[in-house]
């Protein structure tokens, strides 16, 4: 047996030894000296297996399969690194040794609640580590050594493809402890796990919202479709958990504050680990055809059998020692309560809807042995309208006292609110519908988050920068979706074209091919007329040289056409081929309006939450917080 399996090895046996001395620590009333070092064996080992790994990668170890699978001698170096976790087996080692540095810091923390918490989260990592000495080990070799590797797929050779999952594994991990912490305070009755799950959870809901934001960047950017979010499976699965994050965040305050909610905290703690074993169960049983899925059977029905297995003991649990609800605490219809409890309950008709849109084929494919899909039209559907309301719901709220609300001091600050939200409709030029609801509710959030911040204080600040990011996701994901124009034309060597007021002359088309590609690159000089935008401010002319191209890959017998995009701000002109020859380019040509406003709302969100996460609460909140 290799050292590196052995290594593999150790972290089991440390990891399944650990729980059994934790719970001997706590009948016995011992110091937990012996439990911490035994995580922190397991995180070494595990530390040493990913460094055995990263030598394998880099040396080009190509006897062991995994790495002939996602390396080859031409791939470049930070894509070798991110091999690490490019595939099933790399990814779920990846995974474990977070999982393992986050227990131990737990730990060390050194109480009841955490070493309880500890003793459920150790589960987690005895069935990671279970399936990497079984039916996902990385370190399985062949019998001889390839000359060559695979390679790492195209689509995946982009930054932000490279650091899109260690951000998804991190927001997973941190996201698995207040579901340990929840339990630990559902069997001791201590509602003191709330206030150490926030800074997990907040965590672990910047580490997700990272991760899917640069997952839609690279899709803009990459599959030239000229979308962020195609509703595929896997995107679905990883944003259930990053609403059930957000449902948690918001109910938690509710329980510091008011006292309120404290069974349905642990529900919802416990439905938002089962949703990261159901977001892996997807990705990695290969049921649920996606782009971004590995296929393997055989690690997805251990993982289907872990998510029934969690649930069924967590809803045991659950039913043992919940106890009797707590008693009613009186709120009117315009407080903060009632409208963030009415919040959580659209989030949870938005995850209801995705989860049973995403889950809709497998049930089919079961019951009837058929395949079927669902479109993007079902989700944006009903996805668009419980956006534009929970939106709404955010500015109402900042407004709201807890318990009561005085009516006509609310009403005046909503009537100002109101003014802003129907001077955006004027600037947006579009007669949709649903595009003026949106830009209405984004108007109206933005300056009611404006308006409640009378003193400066990091929390406030906090708080209105994440839901004023909200605020202009929503209006950049409305226009950009509804609004969007495309036209094909086709371009001959310098001869100018005229489209909907825009020049395009192919100046020149390049050609390089290799011994391991062929690449056709279009140089296409866009101009563009002088332009009124909301018919107030003049933007001159102006001229950019895009480079869309197109890529033929001998090694995976795979085409992949790179777009070239201009942004002025208000639009992105995004530019993909369609055919090439050496003196003729045939284009697809797409207008999205506002879609820069998605990628300044994440910014604005992070900031946010960076924010609240540098400066957490020091005391419990008060009713008397605004």
């Amino acid at each position: 047996m290799s050292i590196d399996l052995v290594i593999i090895y150790l972290a089991f046996i440390f990891i399944l030894i650990l729980p059994v001395l934790a719970i001997h620590s706590l009948k016995c009333g011992k110091r937990l000296g012996i439990v911490i070092w035994l995580s922190i064996l397991h995180m070494v080992s595990l530390t040493l297996a990913i460094i055995f790994m990263l030598y394998y990668l880099v040396t080009r170890s190509f006897q062991i399969v995994y790495v002939a699978s996602y390396t080859d001698r031409d791939l470049p170096l930070i894509y070798v690194v991110s091999a690490l976790w490019a595939g099933p087996e790399g990814s779920l080692l990846f995974w474990s040794w977070i999982l393992s540095v986050f227990i131990t810091l737990l730990l060390r923390r050194g109480r009841t609640l955490a070493l309880i918490g500890s003793i459920v989260i150790s589960s987690i990592n005895i069935f990671l580590t279970a399936l990497l000495i079984t039916v996902s080990n990385p370190f399985v070799r062949f019998s001889f050594t390839p000359q060559d590797g695979r390679g790492l797929n195209p689509l995946l050779q982009n930054p932000y493809m490279a650091i899109h999952p260690p951000l998804i594994f991190l927001g997973y991990s941190a996201l698995s402890i207040p579901y340990g912490l929840a339990i630990a305070g559902l069997v001791t009755g201590d509602d003191g796990w709330i206030n150490h799950s926030r800074i997990w959870a907040l965590s672990g809901w910047i580490f997700l919202t990272l991760g899917i934001v640069l997952g839609a960047a690279w899709s803009y950017i990459v599959l030239g479709w000229g979308g962020y979010w195609a509703w595929d499976p896997v995107e679905n699965s990883s944003l259930i958990p990053w609403i059930s994050s957000t449902i948690l965040l918001h109910s938690i305050t509710v329980q510091r504050v008011r006292g309120m909610m404290r069974i349905w905290n642990i529900i919802i703690a416990i439905l938002t680990f089962i949703s990261i074993v159901l977001a892996s169960f997807i990705t990695r049983s290969g049921i649920i055809e996606s782009i971004h899925a590995f296929a393997s059977m055989n690690v997805g029905i251990a993982i289907c059998w872990y998510m029934i297995v969690m649930l069924t003991i967590s809803l045991f649990l659950l039913a043992k020692y919940c106890g009797k609800p707590a008693s009613n605490k009186y709120y009117s219809l315009l407080s903060r309560e009632f409208m963030v409890l009415t919040s959580i309950t659209v989030f949870i008709i938005m995850v209801s809807t995705i989860l049973w849109g995403t889950l809709y084929p497998l049930i089919i494919a079961f019951i009837h042995g058929i395949r079927v899909s669902v479109s993007s039209g079902f989700f944006e559907n009903i996805f668009k309208p419980l956006f534009i309301v929970v939106t709404g719901l955010m500015g109402i709220c900042s407004y709201l006292k807890w318990i009561h609300t005085d009516t006509r001091a609310l009403l005046w600050k909503i009537f100002i609110s109101t003014l802003l939200g129907l001077a955006s409709l004027l600037m947006l030029g579009c007669s949709e519908y649903m595009v003026l609801a949106g830009g209405f509710v984004s108007g109206f959030t933005i300056l009611s988050h404006i308006i409640n911040i009378r003193k400066l204080t990091f929390r406030k600040i906090g708080f209105s920068l994440i839901h004023i990011g909200v605020a202009l996701i929503l209006l950049g994901y409305l226009v950009s979706s509804t609004c969007e124009r495309v036209q094909t034309i086709s371009l001959e060597d310098e001869i100018a074209i005229m489209s909907c007021g825009y020049t395009y002359v192919l100046e020149e088309v390049n050609k390089t091919i290799s011994g391991l590609d062929a690449e056709y690159i279009a140089l296409i000089r866009i101009g563009a007329p002088t332009e009124y935008v909301a018919a107030l401010i003049e933007i001159p002319e102006a001229s950019a040289l895009l480079k869309p191209s197109i890529k033929y890959y001998y090694k995976f017998n795979t085409i992949l056409a790179t777009p070239d995009i201009w942004s002025r701000g208000w639009i992105d002109i995004y530019v993909s081929l369609h055919s090439i020859t050496e003196n003729s380019a045939r284009i697809i040509v797409r207008f999205i309006p506002l879609v820069s406003l998605i990628w300044i709302g994440c910014i604005v969100m992070i900031c946010g939450s960076l924010i609240l996460l540098l400066k957490p609460f020091r005391h419990k909140e008060t009713v008397n917080s605004n």
